[in-house]
Protein backbone atom coordinates (compact mmCIF):
# COMPACT_ATOMS: atom_id res chain seq x y z
CA UNK A 1 0.00 0.00 0.00
CA UNK A 2 1.41 3.45 -0.93
CA UNK A 3 1.14 4.85 2.60
CA UNK A 4 2.20 8.34 1.55
CA UNK A 5 -1.08 8.48 -0.38
CA UNK A 6 -2.91 8.63 2.95
CA UNK A 7 -1.38 12.08 3.43
CA UNK A 8 -1.37 13.44 -0.11
CA UNK A 9 -5.00 12.60 -0.88
CA UNK A 10 -6.16 15.41 1.39
CA UNK A 11 -4.72 18.18 -0.78
CA UNK A 12 -4.15 16.45 -4.13
CA UNK A 13 -6.77 13.70 -4.60
CA UNK A 14 -6.40 13.52 -8.39
CA UNK A 15 -2.61 13.23 -8.34
CA UNK A 16 -2.87 10.77 -5.47
CA UNK A 17 -5.27 8.60 -7.44
CA UNK A 18 -2.85 8.44 -10.35
CA UNK A 19 -0.04 7.41 -8.01
CA UNK A 20 -2.18 4.76 -6.32
CA UNK A 21 -3.51 3.20 -9.50
CA UNK A 22 0.04 2.61 -10.76
CA UNK A 23 0.57 0.16 -7.89
CA UNK A 24 -2.43 -2.04 -8.86
CA UNK A 25 -4.09 -1.29 -5.51
CA UNK A 26 -6.59 -4.14 -5.39
CA UNK A 27 -5.63 -5.45 -1.95
CA UNK A 28 -5.14 -2.02 -0.37
CA UNK A 29 -8.54 -0.83 -1.63
CA UNK A 30 -10.31 -3.86 -0.22
CA UNK A 31 -8.35 -3.52 3.04
CA UNK A 32 -9.34 0.13 3.46
CA UNK A 33 -12.97 -0.64 2.70
CA UNK A 34 -13.08 -3.53 5.16
CA UNK A 35 -11.48 -1.32 7.83
CA UNK A 36 -14.08 1.39 7.21
CA UNK A 37 -16.82 -1.23 7.41
CA UNK A 38 -15.53 -2.55 10.74
CA UNK A 39 -15.34 0.97 12.20
CA UNK A 40 -18.86 1.75 10.98
CA UNK A 41 -20.07 -1.52 12.45
CA UNK A 42 -18.44 -0.68 15.79
CA UNK A 43 -20.14 2.71 15.80
CA UNK A 44 -23.49 1.07 15.12
CA UNK A 45 -23.03 -1.57 17.81
CA UNK A 46 -22.14 1.06 20.39
CA UNK A 47 -25.28 3.04 19.64
CA UNK A 48 -27.64 0.04 19.71
CA UNK A 49 -28.20 -3.21 21.58
CA UNK A 50 -27.49 -6.64 20.11
CA UNK A 51 -27.00 -10.09 21.53
CA UNK A 52 -23.47 -11.46 21.84
CA UNK A 53 -24.28 -14.07 19.19
CA UNK A 54 -25.40 -11.40 16.72
CA UNK A 55 -22.28 -9.33 17.38
CA UNK A 56 -20.05 -12.37 16.86
CA UNK A 57 -21.74 -13.23 13.57
CA UNK A 58 -21.50 -9.63 12.36
CA UNK A 59 -17.80 -9.50 13.15
CA UNK A 60 -17.15 -12.79 11.37
CA UNK A 61 -19.04 -11.99 8.18
CA UNK A 62 -17.97 -8.31 8.01
CA UNK A 63 -15.02 -8.86 5.60
CA UNK A 64 -17.19 -10.85 3.18
CA UNK A 65 -20.04 -8.35 3.35
CA UNK A 66 -17.70 -5.35 2.96
CA UNK A 67 -15.91 -6.87 -0.04
CA UNK A 68 -19.20 -7.77 -1.69
CA UNK A 69 -20.52 -4.25 -1.15
CA UNK A 70 -17.36 -2.71 -2.60
CA UNK A 71 -17.58 -4.80 -5.76
CA UNK A 72 -21.33 -4.25 -6.09
CA UNK A 73 -21.02 -0.50 -5.62
CA UNK A 74 -18.09 -0.44 -8.02
CA UNK A 75 -20.09 -2.29 -10.66
CA UNK A 76 -23.12 -0.02 -10.34
CA UNK A 77 -21.05 3.15 -10.29
CA UNK A 78 -19.04 2.07 -13.30
CA UNK A 79 -22.28 1.47 -15.18
CA UNK A 80 -23.67 4.89 -14.28
CA UNK A 81 -20.37 6.67 -14.99
CA UNK A 82 -20.51 5.14 -18.46
CA UNK A 83 -23.76 7.02 -19.07
CA UNK A 84 -21.75 10.22 -18.49
CA UNK A 85 -19.02 9.08 -20.93
CA UNK A 86 -16.80 7.81 -18.11
CA UNK A 87 -13.87 5.62 -19.10
CA UNK A 88 -12.91 4.05 -15.76
CA UNK A 89 -12.27 0.35 -15.28
CA UNK A 90 -13.76 -1.56 -12.36
CA UNK A 91 -10.49 -1.42 -10.41
CA UNK A 92 -10.32 2.33 -10.82
CA UNK A 93 -13.85 2.79 -9.47
CA UNK A 94 -13.17 0.60 -6.44
CA UNK A 95 -9.92 2.45 -5.79
CA UNK A 96 -11.68 5.82 -5.87
CA UNK A 97 -14.40 4.58 -3.51
CA UNK A 98 -12.02 3.06 -0.97
CA UNK A 99 -9.33 5.73 -0.96
CA UNK A 100 -11.71 8.64 -1.39
CA UNK A 101 -13.51 7.47 1.73
CA UNK A 102 -10.43 7.82 3.95
CA UNK A 103 -11.53 11.16 5.48
CA UNK A 104 -14.91 9.69 6.46
CA UNK A 105 -13.17 6.64 7.92
CA UNK A 106 -11.01 8.95 10.01
CA UNK A 107 -14.17 10.73 11.15
CA UNK A 108 -15.66 7.46 12.39
CA UNK A 109 -12.40 6.60 14.16
CA UNK A 110 -12.50 10.02 15.84
CA UNK A 111 -16.08 9.32 16.96
CA UNK A 112 -15.01 6.00 18.49
CA UNK A 113 -12.19 7.74 20.35
CA UNK A 114 -14.72 10.30 21.55
CA UNK A 115 -16.90 7.47 22.83
CA UNK A 116 -13.97 6.13 24.84
CA UNK A 117 -13.55 9.56 26.41
CA UNK A 118 -17.15 10.70 26.85
CA UNK A 119 -19.16 7.47 26.78
CA UNK A 120 -22.87 7.66 25.95
CA UNK A 121 -22.65 11.45 25.69
CA UNK A 122 -21.53 10.83 22.08
CA UNK A 123 -25.05 9.54 21.38
CA UNK A 124 -26.53 13.01 21.87
CA UNK A 125 -28.03 13.08 18.37
CA UNK A 126 -30.51 10.36 19.36
CA UNK A 127 -31.92 12.53 22.15
CA UNK A 128 -32.16 15.59 19.93
CA UNK A 129 -30.45 17.77 22.56
CA UNK A 130 -27.07 19.45 22.26
CA UNK A 131 -24.36 17.86 24.41
CA UNK A 132 -23.29 19.56 27.60
CA UNK A 133 -19.60 18.78 27.06
CA UNK A 134 -17.92 21.01 24.52
CA UNK A 135 -15.55 18.21 23.53
CA UNK A 136 -18.44 16.02 22.42
CA UNK A 137 -19.74 18.74 20.12
CA UNK A 138 -16.26 19.39 18.69
CA UNK A 139 -15.69 15.71 17.94
CA UNK A 140 -19.12 15.44 16.29
CA UNK A 141 -18.60 18.55 14.15
CA UNK A 142 -15.12 17.49 13.06
CA UNK A 143 -16.52 14.09 12.10
CA UNK A 144 -19.23 15.78 10.03
CA UNK A 145 -16.65 17.96 8.26
CA UNK A 146 -14.51 14.91 7.49
CA UNK A 147 -17.51 13.08 6.06
CA UNK A 148 -18.35 16.03 3.82
CA UNK A 149 -14.73 16.32 2.72
CA UNK A 150 -14.78 12.64 1.85
CA UNK A 151 -17.44 13.40 -0.74
CA UNK A 152 -15.00 15.84 -2.34
CA UNK A 153 -12.05 13.45 -2.38
CA UNK A 154 -14.19 10.62 -3.71
CA UNK A 155 -15.66 12.73 -6.50
CA UNK A 156 -12.23 14.07 -7.45
CA UNK A 157 -10.81 10.54 -7.65
CA UNK A 158 -13.81 9.29 -9.60
CA UNK A 159 -13.42 12.22 -11.97
CA UNK A 160 -9.76 11.39 -12.51
CA UNK A 161 -10.56 7.72 -13.05
CA UNK A 162 -13.22 8.48 -15.64
CA UNK A 163 -11.60 11.43 -17.37
CA UNK A 164 -14.44 13.86 -16.70
CA UNK A 165 -15.29 16.67 -14.28
CA UNK A 166 -15.90 16.34 -10.56
CA UNK A 167 -19.47 17.57 -11.13
CA UNK A 168 -20.14 14.62 -13.42
CA UNK A 169 -18.65 12.37 -10.77
CA UNK A 170 -21.01 13.83 -8.17
CA UNK A 171 -23.98 13.37 -10.51
CA UNK A 172 -22.92 9.76 -11.07
CA UNK A 173 -22.74 9.11 -7.33
CA UNK A 174 -26.14 10.67 -6.66
CA UNK A 175 -27.77 8.79 -9.53
CA UNK A 176 -26.22 5.54 -8.33
CA UNK A 177 -27.59 6.13 -4.83
CA UNK A 178 -31.04 6.78 -6.28
CA UNK A 179 -30.95 3.61 -8.37
CA UNK A 180 -29.67 1.54 -5.45
CA UNK A 181 -32.48 2.87 -3.24
CA UNK A 182 -35.11 2.10 -5.87
CA UNK A 183 -33.69 -1.39 -6.34
CA UNK A 184 -33.68 -2.02 -2.59
CA UNK A 185 -37.30 -0.87 -2.32
CA UNK A 186 -38.31 -3.02 -5.29
CA UNK A 187 -36.92 -6.05 -3.47
CA UNK A 188 -38.00 -5.12 0.06
CA UNK A 189 -41.63 -4.14 -0.58
CA UNK A 190 -42.69 -7.49 -2.13
CA UNK A 191 -40.92 -9.34 0.69
CA UNK A 192 -42.69 -7.24 3.32
CA UNK A 193 -46.04 -7.81 1.64
CA UNK A 194 -45.30 -11.52 1.41
CA UNK A 195 -44.53 -11.74 5.12
CA UNK A 196 -47.10 -9.30 6.47
CA UNK A 197 -49.75 -9.75 3.79
CA UNK A 198 -51.82 -12.39 5.64
CA UNK A 199 -51.78 -10.29 8.83
CA UNK A 200 -52.88 -7.19 6.93
CA UNK A 201 -55.74 -9.08 5.29
CA UNK A 202 -56.79 -10.49 8.67
CA UNK A 203 -57.14 -6.95 10.05
CA UNK A 204 -59.44 -5.85 7.27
Amino acid sequence: MPYQALLSLWARPRETYRAIIQHRPGNSSVGLYVLAFYLTLAQHLLSSHHSSLAVTLLVLVAPLVATTLLYLQGWMLRLVCGWFDGQAQALGIRTALAWGGVPATLGILLWLLGYLLYGDAMLWEESGQLPKQGGVLVVSLVGLVLTCYSVITTCQMLAEANGFSAWRALASVLLTLMLATMLALAVAIPLILLVLGPDILALQ
